[in-house]
């Protein structure tokens, strides 16, 4: 009843005036960047050191950081960190893709681990039990990550930003 409400147009007047800026993030990011930029150096080494050609991606097999690798298992590795990484420094993670690719990591692992995949899959890689475990482990802590990681947001308004500024 004794207080005054501003009209619309005082209220829009206001809002324009001081306009919001959020910022979201998640630890689910640091856990993508951390894996996505080790395997695309992996991928990369194992490139470099192997080579690319078409016609011939299951070959040679090469020891990089003591994991056996060929030319296709190289790509691979690079394409999953690249992709790993552009989850990351998306604000808040591309929590769906991470989930999808930990969760591609962890079936390729236990493939490889159970012995349930043919033979080929083993000459096309180049790998055995250890990249297996190694995949597990990966794949897990990355779909874990992307599933329980919450994301945190900071909203600040341009008058709070205005206040703060130190102007010499």
């Amino acid at each position: 009843m004794f207080s005054r409400r501003p009209d619309g147009r005082a209220r829009a007047e206001a809002a324009a005036r001081e306009p919001i800026t959020t910022h979201i993030w998640s630890p689910a990011q640091i856990v993508a960047l951390v894996f996505g930029v080790g395997f695309v150096a992996l991928g990369g080494a194992a490139l470099r050191t192997t080579g690319f050609a078409i016609d011939h991606v299951t070959t040679p097999v090469v020891q990089v950081a003591r994991i056996p690798q060929t030319p296709a298992l190289a790509a691979a590795e690079a394409t999953f960190g690249a992709l790993l990484v552009f989850t990351g420094i998306v604000a808040g993670g591309l929590r769906w893709l991470m989930a999808l690719l930990g969760a591609a990591a962890l079936g390729l692992g236990a493939l490889l681990l159970a012995n349930l995949a043919p033979d080929r899959l083993h000459r096309w890689l180049g790998v055995g039990h250890r990249y297996g475990w190694m995949t597990v482990v990966v794949g897990g802590v990355v779909l874990l990550a992307a599933l329980v990681a919450p994301n945190f947001t900071h909203t600040t308004s341009a008058n709070h930003i205005r206040r703060h500024r130190v102007v010499t």
